[in-house]
C-alpha cells in the first residue's frame, strides 16, 4: 500500500515538473483556437504540423514559437469555413504545414488567412 502512495507521488511529480514550463499565453491559445477552426474547415489539414507551443520567454530550454502570429490566429478565429475556403486560405495553410517548422515563415500564413 505504502508503495502505490510513494509511486502515485512520484508520478505527479514527474508530471508536474513537464508542465511546469509556464502557464499557457494568449498567444499560444489563440494559436490552438485557431488551429481546432482549420481542423473542421480545411480537408487533409495534419494540425500536428502546426505546433502552438510559445517557449522563448519561459523556464524552458531552447527556442519555439507559435506556428501561427496572433494576427493570423484573429484572421482565422473571424472567418467562416466558407470565407477561408473560398480565399485559398485552407490551401495556404495546408502547404505551409509540410514547411519544416524551422523554417516556417509566419507571413505566408498571415497573408493567406487575412486576405
Amino acid at each position: 500500500m505504502r508503495r502505490s502512495r510513494v509511486t502515485a507521488l512520484a508520478i505527479a511529480l514527474l508530471i508536474a515538473l513537464a508542465l511546469s514550463c509556464g502557464a499557457i499565453s494568449k498567444e499560444e491559445l489563440a494559436c490552438e483556437q485557431a488551429v481546432s477552426r482549420l481542423s473542421d474547415c480545411c480537408p487533409g489539414l495534419d494540425t500536428r504540423r502546426l505546433p502552438c507551443v510559445d517557449s522563448a520567454g519561459s523556464g524552458c530550454s531552447g527556442k519555439a514559437e507559435p506556428t501561427l502570429s496572433p494576427r493570423a490566429s484573429s484572421c482565422i478565429l473571424d472567418s467562416s469555413c466558407d470565407a477561408l475556403k473560398a480565399k485559398g486560405g485552407c490551401d495556404v495553410v495546408v502547404e505551409q504545414s509540410y514547411v519544416p517548422h524551422a523554417i516556417k515563415d509566419e507571413r505566408v500564413i498571415e497573408q493567406g488567412v487575412c486576405k
